[in-house]
């Protein structure tokens, strides 16, 4: 089955990238032969580096982000189906060929402020045939509504089968399209073999990954390096070492996920890097968001409550303690692992269903 998938898959972010990859190797492995569309209508969904000033690398972040770009790039080239040209104008999708099936998601397709202020119809396949299965896999909006819901009832509505990242997101598009949704796994957890990444970054160092630079964060990975004597390495583009605690590291997706595999502890307060901790069974704490981001915690645990996770989630204001840290060294792998398998099969059969137009 040829299927052709819309999501954000040119975006210099770990997440976008590695959910794509996750999703096109999944679908490659039941026998189908996926396709990314190559549609990035804005330029921030279009993997473009902008420095501050027009004087390149007048900040050292600016190298640092222009060599993540190139990395990005690179690894886009070497494991994504991606199709064709670029293509920016909603209009030109209705121009390409047929797929026997199309799949928008995952990631946060529907968030309007990711896709210049407004829904974007392509990312509720506005512009597939009306005659084959067009499937929503884990959409998403970043937290538990639509920026306009009466645009979303009228776009949700033109699609063949529903899922949704998070369960706080289920409810609404259930209310809004009339249709049954189903809570599925990231695409990152669908049963996709990691282990050509893993690489040997050496296994004696804290992962810091910071979608928000954030006091509570920072606090809480200066208390456990005190707690454990172990240097920080702190993934992302900040090289301000008075502000931004630890070692900075930047690379491709393969980095980011060799320094999940190799870490002796993990603290992050991103979805990713959350699920990732889970992958490689690392001892973890996931940090809350702070401030306006604070609706976006939905996202965290909404996988940390499934898979039996709250104790790693730490609120705003709270430290973590020796006893937390101990709890996190001796997590019930193989408990997690019963939960994630169910979830798991669930999810691989709404997406074997929805493609062969069962659900």
């Amino acid at each position: 089955m040829r299927i052709g998938i819309v999501t954000f898959h040119a975006a210099i972010n770990y997440g976008a990238a590695l959910q794509v990859f996750a999703l096109t190797r999944f679908l490659k492995q039941q026998g189908h032969q996926p396709e990314i569309i190559n549609y990035c209508p804005i330029p921030d969904l279009q993997g473009k580096f902008r420095n501050r000033f027009a004087v390149f690398g007048l900040f050292p972040s600016d190298y640092l982000n222009a060599y993540k770009g190139w990395a990005f790039r690179r690894f886009q080239s070497q494991h994504l189906p991606i199709r064709g040209s670029m293509v920016t104008n909603a209009a030109e999708l209705a121009n390409l060929p047929r797929y026997d099936a199309y799949i928008c998601g995952s990631d946060q397709i529907w968030n309007a402020k990711l896709t210049g202020g407004q829904l974007d119809p392509a990312y509720f396949l506005s512009f597939a045939p009306r005659d084959v299965p067009r499937i929503a896999y884990a959409g998403s909006t970043g937290s538990d509504r639509f920026a306009n819901e009466e645009d979303a009832a009228a776009l949700l509505g033109g699609l063949t089968a529903l899922s949704v990242r998070e369960a706080a997101l289920k409810p609404t598009v259930e209310r809004l399209s009339g249709k049954a949704a189903l809570h599925v796994v990231d695409p990152t957890l669908l049963p996709v073999d990691y282990s050509q990444f893993e690489g040997s970054a050496g296994r004696g160092y804290i992962l810091l990954y910071a979608l928000q630079a954030s006091e509570h964060i920072y606090e809480n990975a200066r208390r456990l390096q005190k707690l454990t004597g172990l240097p920080i390495i702190n993934l992302g583009t900040r090289v301000n070492p008075w502000k931004h605690p630890g070692r900075q590291v930047c690379g491709s997706p393969t980095k980011y996920l060799e320094l999940f595999a190799n870490a002796r502890l993990v603290i992050t307060n991103s979805f990713h890097g959350t699920v990732f901790s889970t992958i490689f069974r690392k001892p973890f704490f996931s940090c809350s968001l702070v401030g306006q981001m604070q609706s976006r915690n939905t996202r965290i645990t909404g996988i940390l409550e499934p898979f039996g996770l709250m104790g790693r989630f730490i609120p705003e204001g709270e430290r973590i303690s020796s006893e937390d840290l101990e709890c996190a060294r001796s997590i019930d792998w193989a408990a997690v692992g019963e939960k994630r398998d169910a979830f798991q099969a669930d999810s691989v059969d709404f997406l074997t269903g929805a493609l062969g137009g069962t659900f």
